[in-house]
């Protein structure tokens, strides 16, 4: 899964998430590639000139409601989809589903 600018043109791919229950305190982590091909050859490596964009996400309470959406002890899709869930209900609004 991945969300897509169709603006740019550029895709976004999370690679880690870190979630603190007993703070709230969450963090998705995610990588923003130039285009598609791009992203599918970050997989088996990029030049050494080639760059992407890097950022963090700490969406408190949005976060949290994408994951009260899933049921307890779901499997890991299910748990980076409301990642993605929380991402495009914020910072990345325009982003669509790729």
């Amino acid at each position: 899964m991945a969300l897509k600018n169709n603006t740019t043109g550029e895709y976004l791919k999370i690679t880690s998430f870190q979630f603190d229950f007993l703070t709230g305190n969450h963090h998705i982590n995610y990588l923003i590639f130039a285009n598609a091909e791009q992203r599918q050859r970050f997989e088996t490596g990029l030049s050494d000139y080639e760059t992407y964009k890097h950022g963090q996400y700490n969406g408190i309470g949005i976060i949290n409601n994408a994951l009260n959406l899933i049921a307890t002890g779901t499997a890991k899709d299910a748990i980076f989809n409301a990642c993605y869930t929380a991402l495009k209900n914020d910072m990345f609004q325009d982003w669509i589903d790729a």
